[in-house]
């Protein structure tokens, strides 16, 4: 049996934090589309970016009338750091998976596994969407 005082230890205990909740928005900048999702800041770019690639119905290949489809891979932009992955050459662009403006400089993600919280993604943070081909890809040689 509990006395009173370890009782009121149990009450005064606080839960196990819950995980940190933001919202960001999404955006095409080909089609306009948006998409408000409140995401885990330990969910991965990759986890982000399949979510608002099926909210937005957007595909991964693209039909150009040849033996194999031209594949597609989607870029998470933070619009405040668009005008620095525009300046990109397109091959450091087709290495990058997300692009976050910090406090102090630009941060960038190599890696699907990078967490949300990693990249120092903030509540409130929109990121526009950029099709990029995907040279990952099996199969897929790019002729310059």
């Amino acid at each position: 049996m509990c006395s009173q005082d370890e009782l009121a230890q149990l009450v005064k205990k606080k839960p196990k934090k819950a995980k940190e909740i933001i919202r960001v928005t999404i955006e095409s900048v080909h089609s306009g589309q948006l998409c408000n999702l409140d995401v885990p800041l330990n969910a991965s770019v990759k986890w982000l970016g399949t979510k608002a690639q099926d909210g937005m119905g957007l595909k991964d290949a693209a039909d150009v009338g040849t033996f194999l489809p031209f594949n597609i891979r989607w870029v998470l932009v933070d619009v405040k750091v668009e005008s620095h992955w525009k300046r990109l050459p397109r091959a450091e662009q087709q290495k990058i998976m997300a692009m976050v403006a910090s406090k102090e400089s630009t941060k960038i993600s190599y890696a699907d596994e990078d967490s949300l919280g990693q990249l120092a993604v903030y509540n409130g943070t929109i990121f526009h969407l950029f099709a990029i081909e995907d040279i990952s890809h099996e199969g897929l040689v790019l002729v310059r």
